[in-house]
């Protein structure tokens, strides 16, 4: 099953792939600050717009399976920042304006709130272009059920047809622990996290700048494999349904045969199922269902600067013609609509906002103002269940195509924080409208 499914301008080839209904592995493509527009991270001596801070520590720092000695690998803060002292790791300031000019926007740049009971929270440090794996990290490794099977994820035995052969698990592992156990400085470094994911995509071992949807996607990915309950697949069988067959005994078969194939820790957590439903003139119908581990929503044009969320969902939901489609009753084309509802809800449901348009022609990053809520309510987009869900982190990316920085908003034990890699401090509900990239929702129930 092709358990990632974005949406696409072009209507017509989503259909198409519905009735299809193929199985090759999912792949993604770099939407944002990609290899095709990265810079590389230069060296210490080449680069001017870092510099080396010093801070108090050992000559080797152990911060649960990762060993770093301070003298190689070292905090980096962009120019024009000093050091504040603070509870939780390393939190900056600016010096001045100049510093500011580096990134379009610099209001994700905050200081802590001055709180008697502050909680120390842990950052990651930057180890290289890395802040769009720590902004991910922060909202997957803090989300509650992950938390819950933190003590089950430590003594799971990996799938052995898994490529990262048990590495990204135990990596996974290690960061989880890390982030809830709060270290002496408050922060740590993911070496061994960018050294697994890099085990089944190698893109990630270099210092290129990179996606955050596209991280998040192969750190599933290959966590689904790690963790899968299924030693051997069964064959790949085309499934359709039409009118003849009740819908709920299509979904309920289709979900069956997608979890005799992929059944893990991941499907627990983020799987949902979609149900499209194309309809002919002739009064015929034809359904078709697929699984979901995010959900990539298409954002309107620049000609509009501000919509809500419900605005994308009410895009992607919407009856639109596929006048390629050929009917299989009546065997004409042009006759055809199509329509995709939700059928099944995860229980983490994420949400990627397009922001980044990738083309032979043309390349842009869209600034639109998205207004997210706090509870999300998908009772309209949904045939069988529905729930509302509650935002539980964001990851937020800020400056251009071609270069930018990312952070992460967490929601946690009744308070939000906010993570700029190994700087953290608490914050109100973030208003990141035009910069919010994934959004993390966890369901109420």
């Amino acid at each position: 099953m092709n358990a990632y499914y974005q949406t696409s301008s072009n209507h017509q080839n989503i259909s198409q792939t519905l009735e299809i209904n193929k199985d090759p592995r999912p792949t993604t493509k770099l939407y944002g600050v990609s290899q095709n527009f990265a810079q590389k991270v230069p060296t210490e001596q080449q680069n001017s717009s870092v510099t080396r801070t010093k801070t108090r520590q050992s000559n080797i720092s152990t911060h649960g399976s990762n060993i770093v000695n301070p003298k190689t690998e070292n905090n980096y803060l962009r120019q024009g920042q000093e050091i504040v002292s603070g509870t939780s790791g390393i939190i900056t300031k600016e010096r001045n304006n100049d510093a500011a000019s580096r990134y379009s926007r610099m209001d994700y740049l905050s200081s802590p709130t001055p709180e008697k009971n502050y909680k120390i929270m842990v950052g990651i440090h930057n180890i290289g272009n890395t802040c769009y794996m720590n902004s991910v990290l922060q909202c997957i490794c803090r989300l509650p059920l992950i938390r819950r099977n933190l003590a089950s994820l430590e003594v799971m035995v990996y799938n052995k047809n898994s490529r990262a052969k048990g590495k990204l698990l135990q990596a996974f592992n290690d960061t989880v622990r890390n982030l809830n156990n709060p270290t002496a400085n408050g922060a740590f470094y993911p070496y061994g996290m960018r050294n697994a994911i890099g085990t089944i995509s190698a893109q990630f071992l270099g210092y290129h700048q990179h996606d955050s949807a596209e991280f998040f996607r192969k750190l599933i990915e290959g966590l689904n494999e790690e963790t899968s309950r299924v030693i051997t697949k069964p064959l790949y069988e085309e499934m359709k349904g039409d009118s003849r067959e009740l819908i709920s005994s299509i979904a309920d078969r289709w979900w069956a045969y997608s979890l005799s194939r992929d059944n893990s820790l991941i499907t627990d957590i983020f799987q949902g199922q979609y149900f499209s439903t194309i309809s002919c003139d002739c009064k015929h119908k034809e359904y078709s269902c697929d699984t979901l581990f995010d959900l990539s929503l298409t954002l309107p044009s620049t000609i509009t600067y501000s919509c809500t969320l419900y605005d994308c969902f009410d895009s992607l939901t919407r009856e639109i013609s596929v006048p390629e489609y050929k009917c299989q009753s009546c065997k004409e084309k042009g006759k055809c609509r199509s329509k995709i509802e939700f059928y099944r809800l995860p229980k983490v449901l994420v949400i990627q906002l397009k922001r980044f348009i990738i083309s032979m022609s043309h390349a842009q990053k869209l600034d639109t103002q998205v207004i997210y809520p706090d509870t999300l309510d998908l009772k309209k987009y949904c045939r069988n269940e529905c729930s509302k869900y509650k935002l539980h982190g964001i990851s937020s990316h800020f400056g251009s195509l071609s270069s930018g920085h990312y952070i992460a908003d967490v929601f946690e034990d009744n308070q939000w924080y906010f993570y700029n890699d190994e700087r953290v401090s608490m914050s109100d509900f973030p208003k990141k409208y035009s910069s919010a990239y994934l959004l993390f929702y966890i369901m109420n129930n």
